[in-house]
């Protein structure tokens, strides 16, 4: 799983420079049907990465109150499968903590769908296999569905031949509706009077069946004097599809089965941020824990596949990774999809940094891929269309979706911007809190210059006025001596 994954590389992040962070694998069902035969008290069963999730049923109860017995039945347990459950008004939506994703039902159950549990899909397609008899037989015909061998008469011609074992199979169906078993469930035949060819139809969409042993319903092999020349065609004419959903339909379905679609939680890698050169520890002090850390490289680093990783249990892309180089400074691509890091110095230390990972709006990128994606594809080959209505509500959900994503980049935009701010002030502020100090140390004190400056003043004026009047006694003296 990506938790695992992830937990593997950040074990090795002061040798690789590389943190991971694990994506959830999640799926958001759209439609609720609470239409399958059911009356207080009856449970049926959802499996969640193996783990039964019994849920009580009510025909015809409202959506909303299905869809909370769900959420409240997988969120009991999400310390199990690791899955937390969110209603989110049309259905389910499931979202795992890094693990990956399996869900998956008894399609052996009459009209049991992922709609009954709110996990529905409007893109889940049914199955249509078409049977055509080719040459005719007297021996009778059969077939294997799901398992189960049915058999006809035969002696007619093609079209004879056909509407034989298409009684005996809708007869086998109805049957099959009075076991607690059933092999034959939400199928049905499709078949024209006078055509050679009939239709087996699933009535679940998303839910498959197997069609196999076409032939006669004798042995030839055991015997050199019959002869067969009979010939069926078996055909899919359009392919069983979930549809964007992760829940598979599985006959007798149990804990313990392994044959469910799995949804993979991805891997984002990251490179670490720019360090500046440590400085020197004093001398004789003891080394630092943190020092292989500090000379992990910001260079672009480099993602290459194992040994199994495109193996059947690699799964290599489906967990996010991509081979080449990722990484490093601003502009470089640190991860598919393309995301630029800028770094910011915030402080003296060589680890006050400020980063912010800036999404990608391109073609492939994390914003717009689900709108944009195709765009380079012929107008028929594109998924997000606006020919229909549904196509157009589609576009309309998925562009609800990209401004959610604009407005979750722009909020990280606006903290990191609130988080420069505020450094920005602060170092503004030291800024003046260190000139201050300075201008206290070296500059002069003018308030107490200009006192003394005066002071000095004052005396020598006095000194002087005291020497005049020495003066002006002495010639006092003199005058009367004269006299």
């Amino acid at each position: 799983s990506a938790l695992a994954i992830a937990a593997a590389i950040n074990s090795h992040q002061h040798e690789t420079g590389v943190r991971a962070l694990p994506n959830a694998a999640s799926t958001k069902g759209v439609i609720t049907d609470t239409s399958v035969p059911a009356g207080a008290g009856d449970m049926y069963t959802l499996y969640v990465n193996g783990i039964a999730i019994d849920v009580e049923f009510t025909q015809n109860e409202e959506g909303y109150e299905r869809r909370e017995k769900v959420v409240q039945a997988i969120n009991a347990r999400s310390g199990q499968h690791g899955v937390t459950a969110i209603d989110n008004g049309e259905g389910v939506t499931l979202n795992t903590d890094g693990r990956n994703l399996a869900v998956w039902y008894d399609s052996s159950i009459e009209d049991l769908s992922p709609a009954s549990f709110g996990l529905g899909q409007a893109d889940a397609v049914a199955q249509v296999t078409r049977v055509t008899v080719a040459t005719t037989s007297s021996y009778g015909l059969s077939i294997v569905v799901n398992g189960q061998r049915i058999e006809s008469d035969g002696g007619g011609d093609d079209s004879d031949d056909a509407a034989a074992l298409v009684a005996a199979l809708r007869a086998a169906i109805t049957e099959d509706e009075s076991t607690e078993t059933r092999s034959l469930a939400n199928i049905e035949v499709s078949y024209t009077t006078g055509d050679d060819f009939f239709e087996i139809v699933s009535t679940v969409p998303g839910a498959p069946f197997e069609v196999s042993g076409v032939g006669s319903k004798i042995d030839f092999s055991q015997s050199e004097d019959l002869d067969n020349s009979l010939s069926l065609v078996i055909r899919t004419i359009t392919p069983n599809d979930m549809g964007s959903g992760v829940v598979s339909a599985i006959p007798f379905a149990d804990e313990n089965s392994t044959s469910a679609k799995t949804a993979y939680g991805t891997v984002r890698l990251i490179a670490d941020a720019a360090l500046l050169p440590p400085i020197p520890s004093p001398v004789g002090a003891p080394p630092s824990d943190r020092e292989a850390m500090l000379r992990a490289s910001t260079q672009p680093f480099t993602i290459e596949v194992g040994d199994k990783g495109f193996g059947p249990q690699g799964k290599f892309n489906a967990l996010g990774f991509q081979q080449g180089s990722f990484g490093g400074r601003s502009s470089e691509a640190m991860d598919p999809p393309k995301v630029g890091r800028l770094a910011f110095q915030v402080g003296a230390s060589a680890q006050q940094l400020i980063t912010i990972d800036l999404e990608d709006f391109g073609k492939n990128g994390s914003i717009t891929n689900e709108i944009t994606g195709d765009v380079d594809l012929n107008v028929n080959d594109r998924t997000s269309r606006i020919n229909t209505r549904a196509g157009a509500e589609n576009v309309l959900e998925l562009l609800d979706v990209a401004m959610d994503r604009v407005n979750a980049t722009r909020a990280q935009m606006g903290a990191v911007m609130n988080r420069l701010q505020y450094a920005m002030d602060n170092l503004s502020n030291v800024s003046m809190n260190q000139e201050a100090s300075r201008s206290q140390i070296m500059d002069a004190d003018y308030a107490k210059s200009s006192t003394e400056l005066a002071k000095a003043q004052i005396m020598q004026q006095a000194a002087t006025a005291v020497l005049a009047q020495a003066n002006m006694s002495n010639q006092t003296v003199l005058q009367l001596l004269q006299v």
